[in-house]
């Protein structure tokens, strides 16, 4: 019994320190956010949809509706299903896609913080020395500092693992810890590649260092569970992650060009010493969170409007610079129509090709071409744009739209008459 109340008393510490660490998030979650970052406005995206699409159409969870009409554009990023899932409820109940990112991100501290306490109390026994690498593990420089990417936040899985993998050792007749491990896995596999190559790395170099335990005779059992583990959880990742190949050789998704060897080195000089200066300063760090006031009424006319829409909005920022589309991702959390614009790590093709072409908007055929790649909505933001109010002027002159609702923020929607 004491063992669990030392257990929930860690849980508390780890609770609090994230709220001190991320101040004053947790004082108004549901409006203060990182959504001038467009990376924290995608992340917020991806766990809105994946909450959205998991109980209605979960066969085609990454058949997302950015880059319209591209497949499998929830591949384009990580996907956050772990996350997702912590706070689907949230957003079930009504809340924002704002309110459940920034829930999804405590929570992410908070775990990564008590699975590094109950890590360090395996291996030392020591609560002080498990609370401390709780403190180290889940609030440095590189989360601190990484707050608008919520799966930077989300590194339960590595330490859980590494716990999975202790505990066969120690119980090689026994099947929890294979299970730990190979959820672990899985979880990391499920929000982020990133985590999940580091996760890997860890228990390699786990393995490495206690080989002599896991090639001894008692280790048999232990070495068989691995194995087992390690298939089930390929098998399952195998499964649900395949979207991404898919995306890699049917539509060219790929990691940036190689660096090179002397800018890899380079870099790790600098980043030990940006890491000793970071660390230094990070208690000093200011907390840019900004107002989140929700999404303007406008978007509930998309929400009314049939199933086949398919809304563009306007300034459709060049491919080399498509950051401003998060926003308009986070608004299509309110109808779920399928969007052209589009933000991610990748950018497909087709993106490309409408970004110049709509460069000359409304010139040209570019009105002819929406309408034939099947647009039905058009919403423009003059406050974003220079061009927007002779946009708007040309727009309110062709017979084959109409102007259905304008706001006091600039925003001018127009549907395609029918």
């Amino acid at each position: 019994m004491q063992d669990v109340r030392n257990k929930l008393g860690a849980a508390l510490f780890c609770v609090l320190l994230t709220v001190v660490h991320t101040w004053p998030l947790a004082s108004a979650p549901g409006t203060l956010s990182r959504n001038d970052n467009a990376d924290a406005a995608l992340n917020a995206w991806i766990i809105a949809w994946v909450a959205h699409q998991l109980p209605r159409d979960p066969l085609h969870l990454y058949d997302a509706n950015i880059f319209y009409p591209e497949p499998r554009t929830l591949a384009f990023s990580e996907p956050l299903i772990v996350p997702a899932l912590m706070v689907a409820p949230v957003l079930w109940l009504g809340g924002s896609a704002v309110l459940a990112h920034n829930l999804a991100l405590l929570a992410g501290m908070a775990l990564t913080a008590f699975a590094g306490y109950l890590l360090a109390l395996r291996y030392t026994r020591d609560a002080a020395a498990g609370l401390v690498a709780a403190t180290l593990v889940a609030f440095n420089a590189m989360t601190l500092t990484s707050i608008p990417h919520i799966q930077m936040q989300h590194g339960y899985g590595v330490l859980f693992a590494l716990l999975g993998f202790e505990i066969l050792l120690l119980e090689p007749r026994r099947w929890r810890g294979a299970i730990l491990l190979g959820a672990s896995v899985l979880a990391l596999a499920l929000t982020s590649g990133y985590m999940a190559v580091l996760g890997l790395t860890a228990l390699v170099v786990a393995a490495a260092w206690r080989w002599r335990e896991l090639i001894g005779a008692r280790a048999a059992g232990a070495r068989r569970r691995l194995v087992l583990a390690a298939l089930a959880t390929s098998a399952v990742a195998g499964l649900l992650l395949a979207p991404y190949w898919l995306a890699h050789t049917e539509q060219g998704l790929a990691r940036v060009p190689a660096t090179p060897p002397a800018a890899i080195a380079a870099g790790f000089v600098i980043a030990v010493v940006a890491l000793i200066v970071v660390n230094l300063e990070v208690l000093r760090a200011p907390r840019p969170y900004q107002t989140f006031e929700g999404i303007p009424p406008i978007y509930d006319m998309l929400a009314a409007a049939p199933a086949d829409a398919v809304l563009v909005e306007l300034p459709f920022p060049p491919a080399r610079a498509n950051g401003p589309n998060a926003a308009y991702m986070v608004a299509s959390t309110r109808h779920w129509r399928p969007l052209l614009n589009g933000y991610s790590g990748f950018v497909p093709a087709s993106y490309r090709r409408r970004a110049e072409s709509l460069a000359a908007f409304p010139g040209g055929d570019t009105v002819d071409e929406l309408i034939a790649d099947g647009v039905t909505h058009i919403m423009i933001h003059t406050r974003r744009w220079n061009r927007g109010p002779s946009a708007i002027a040309r727009l309110q002159r062709d017979r084959r739209l109409v102007l259905t609702r304008e706001d006091d923020e600039g925003r001018y929607l127009f549907a395609v008459r029918r």
